[in-house]
């Protein structure tokens, strides 16, 4: 299972002081550290290059404001 903030959770907390940069923000421009959302579409894709593929039939717990996808190795 990947688990990543959904851009709507990064969008909710640009509210704060964030500073937008690029495709993402800043989260603490100090620490260096930046912060983008990723939706479960691009995390399928991203998983198709490593040759992974949603698994079929998996459950998916429910999880607010994250996306999340459930990965398996497609059988030949």
């Amino acid at each position: 299972m990947v688990v990543t903030r959904s851009p709507g959770e990064i969008t909710k907390a640009t509210a704060g002081s964030w500073t937008a940069h690029h495709d993402g923000y800043w989260s603490s421009e100090g620490k260096r550290t930046f912060q983008r959302g990723i939706s479960a579409a691009e995390t399928t894709a991203l998983a198709r290059h490593a040759g992974l593929a949603p698994a079929v039939g998996a459950a998916r717990p429910p999880l607010p404001e994250v996306s999340h996808i459930v990965l398996a190795k497609p059988e030949l």
